[in-house]
């Protein structure tokens, strides 16, 4: 009986049969459309663009979640390189596609890198008319495409109207239409345009913001900083036209500031920033209230001469600083000898270390980078271990070639905190 009912359970086994492959059936098509938009996110957009000619893809790039539009990639000349001319039509219709195409599946981003100053809106030739009537026409492409980006709630938001040209005067700076409204953009980096004549700003979800060479205003930098109630991280390289940024949002912790060469100072007023970075013309900055800050990062522009008047902005500068824990500097402050400052005042920095006497009570973290093994470079190192009581961690970035012998001149030199760890990269 045992041995009948185990043949009865054997016949009943389902059997599996195996599939053969077939050379001759095109399997791509019965993939489901979301797996082939997969497929095609890595690629590059120029190339996804193309698959446009298999019947089976047709327009599904317009689908991918993340759109790279960079029109230095369309050259007259595909065979060349090197060529920098671009070719102007051929992109201007792929940001009529993109626009043109419904779609609602949420855009992850959108980065648009894209040639763009308004050089011919102030002749009159008739050649000039034309080129104008370009310009206008690229301005409507560009507003649409941002439009698209917004309606299909796109998180991040990349636009850079420098493209792989020249840099264009000021004035002939692309004046951007009002994108600041959404409720799904994390982040917004623009590059090369004109927001002066932005209207109300509503971006309740934005954590992330990058200006370079943007001409602002304060009052466009209030209504920004109203508008983004929730903004963490901000950054403004190079800007124009902006004098000082007030925030008491507790929201933003990181600032980022690179001071272009203009005379009047640019004040900073942001009592819940724990990280702050400053470049450039540093001796630009009065740091009006940083109170929380934590992490400071200091790189002077390298033709620093430090004179007397910038030499007192530059010192009131760091005893605005001297409570945090982290401290940056760069090779061009004080670590370099090619650095114009150190040229100009005959600088000896091993005296200059052994002639000083000064404690960090709170300094915690030192990152170094630049000419390290420079004498007075040296000398600085043993200066900050011998007078950093609660000191944790040294990060000195070098040469690979060079980590040996500093490590073991570190090693001699007396260290105040028994918690103290020299670390190389």
């Amino acid at each position: 009986m045992e041995n009948s009912s185990n043949e009865d359970k054997e016949t009943c086994l389902p059997t599996k049969k195996l599939k053969t492959y077939d050379a001759n059936k095109d399997y791509i098509n019965d993939l489901p459309d979301p797996v082939l938009v997969h497929i095609l996110s890595f690629l590059p957009l120029r190339d996804a663009v193309r698959t446009v000619l298999l019947r089976r893809f047709g327009k599904l790039w317009l689908s991918m979640p993340v759109l790279d539009l960079d029109n230095c990639v369309y050259r007259e000349n595909e065979d060349d390189d090197d060529v920098e001319i671009c070719d102007y039509e051929k992109f201007m219709d792929i940001i009529h596609q993109v626009w043109n195409h419904r779609d609602e599946n949420i855009l992850d981003k959108l980065h648009l890198r894209f040639w763009f100053p308004l050089t011919y809106s102030k002749f009159e030739s008739a050649l000039d008319r034309l080129e104008l009537e370009k310009e206008k026409a690229a301005a409507y492409q560009i507003e649409k495409l941002v439009g698209y980006a917004i309606n299909r709630k796109v998180k991040v938001l990349d636009l850079n109207f420098k493209g792989c040209g020249y840099l264009a005067p000021v004035k002939e700076l692309y004046k951007l239409p009002n994108v600041f409204s959404s409720n799904y953009l994390t982040e917004l980096r623009l590059a090369v345009c004109d927001i002066r004549s932005c209207g109300e700003i509503d971006l309740q979800a934005l954590r992330v913001l990058f200006l370079n060479k943007v001409i602002l205003s304060d009052k466009a930098m209030v209504r920004i900083l109203r508008g983004c109630p929730f903004l963490e991280d901000l950054s403004l390289v190079d800007c124009y036209g902006l004098g000082k940024l007030k925030s008491g949002n507790p929201n933003l912790k990181k600032v980022r500031l690179s001071l272009d060469a203009e005379k009047k100072q640019f004040v900073l007023s942001c009592p819940h920033v724990v990280s702050l970075e400053i470049s450039g013309w540093i001796e630009r900055a009065n740091l009006f209230d940083v109170s929380s800050l934590v992490d400071a990062s200091i790189c002077f522009n390298i033709l620093f001469k430090c004179e007397q008047r910038s030499y007192v902005d530059v010192l009131t500068l760091l005893l605005k600083i001297h409570h945090c824990k982290t401290f940056s500097p760069c090779g061009w402050s004080i670590l370099s000898e090619e650095a114009r400052w150190v040229l100009e005042h005959d600088f000896d920095g091993e005296k200059y270390w052994d002639s000083k006497k000064a404690t960090f009570p709170c300094l915690e973290n030192i990152t170094i980078y630049g000419r390290i093994d420079a004498p007075y470079v040296i000398q600085m190192v043993k200066f900050l271990l011998k007078n950093a009581p609660m000191l944790q961690k040294m990060v000195i970035s070098t040469e690979k070639s060079l980590e040996v012998s500093l490590s073991r001149e570190f090693l001699t030199f007396p260290i105040a905190s028994s918690q103290a760890s020299i670390h190389f990269s």
